[in-house]
């Protein structure tokens, strides 16, 4: 748990459920949540395989042998790679081998009430029993609250945002990634499509397609208007996000249709129903084993001040 929004990368809270991820940074004013989904690669099939590799193996074996591990590293080095451009010397993304993607950004922007108002009783925090990532902070007179999972029930992200005070939660949403990417609006789901380059024809992006579609459900009221890039939601007091990710990996006749059904099939349930078939699916497999580090001097600090203290006092 931490008192404070995530400074840099390395500390927002990392939620996923084997395919999809999503990354909070926890911001007041701005949020950022980095999206991933496992099969998202670019580049394409390719015939690698380099037959005469075979031939220096005897002569590597013999060099090790002779413990001579360097020469035997150089010949390896030289012999033991594959045809073509391989992982273009770091630039795999373009080439036909390829390199894992980022999906791309959810970005929400939160306006307050009385946006003068101080802000009080910061808390974010990952809960490894149940999958959750939750921020909670106090601004003015309000309470506001925000869980977010990566459903092992339903198999997309969930966002579920409360304010305490009657038409206190207003914010926009937006979704980008840096390039092979459009955002449109379909009804009032947000939509974002894209395909990655195959690494063989840089005129045509030829490779894997992509789609995220979002949609938000509003329990107890508000208004919910929509832009060509944006969704913005005013006077609520509650509101549930659906993040549903895919590629054309795992659904060859279309990513669309997949996205619709994993959207639909959660809409129809309410966030309490939802939260606790996702921690009883998750809980299947991560209460198997436990293990207890007991406690310390420093439990009551939050992370970021406890590895400050590790650096000064390794003990």
């Amino acid at each position: 748990w931490y008192t404070r929004p995530a400074e840099r990368w390395e500390e927002t809270l990392p939620l996923g459920n084997g395919r999809i991820g999503m990354m909070p940074d926890g911001g007041i004013e701005r949020e950022n949540v980095v999206l991933n989904e496992i099969s998202l690669w670019s580049g394409s099939k390719q015939d690698t395989d380099n037959p005469y590799a075979y031939y220096s193996l005897a002569n590597i074996r013999r060099l090790l042998f002779e413990g001579r591990n360097d020469e035997a590293q150089d010949l390896m080095y030289k012999t033991f790679v594959c045809k073509g451009t391989g992982s273009n010397l770091g630039d795999g993304a373009n080439a036909p081998y390829g390199s894992y993607q980022l999906f791309g950004n959810l970005v929400l922007k939160y306006t307050y009430p009385n946006e003068s108002d101080s802000i009080a009783e910061y808390r974010r925090r990952l809960n490894l029993s149940e999958a959750i990532a939750s921020v909670s902070f106090k601004r003015g007179n309000v309470n506001y609250q925000r869980e977010m999972f990566t459903s092992f029930s339903e198999d997309l992200g969930v966002i579920h945002l409360v304010a305490d005070a009657d038409r206190a939660l207003n914010f926009s949403l937006g979704m980008n990634r840096p390039e092979h990417a459009t955002i449109s609006l379909d009804g009032k789901d947000l939509l974002m499509r894209g395909q990655l380059p195959d690494g063989v024809d840089t005129l045509e992006m030829k490779g894997m397609r992509f789609a995220s579609r979002v949609r938000i459900v509003l329990p107890k009221g508000g208004d919910l208007t929509a832009t060509d890039s944006s969704l913005s939601v005013r006077s609520a007091s509650e509101a549930i996000i659906l993040v549903s990710l895919g590629t054309d990996y795992f659904d060859k006749d279309g990513v669309g249709q997949s996205l619709e059904k994993y959207l639909s099939q959660a809409e129809s349930k309410d966030f309490s129903t939802m939260r606790r078939e996702h921690t009883l699916a998750y809980r299947s497999l991560f209460d198997r084993v436990s293990l207890d580090l007991g406690k310390g001097e420093r439990d009551h600090l939050p992370i970021h001040e406890r590895l400050a203290a590790f650096a000064q006092d390794k003990n």
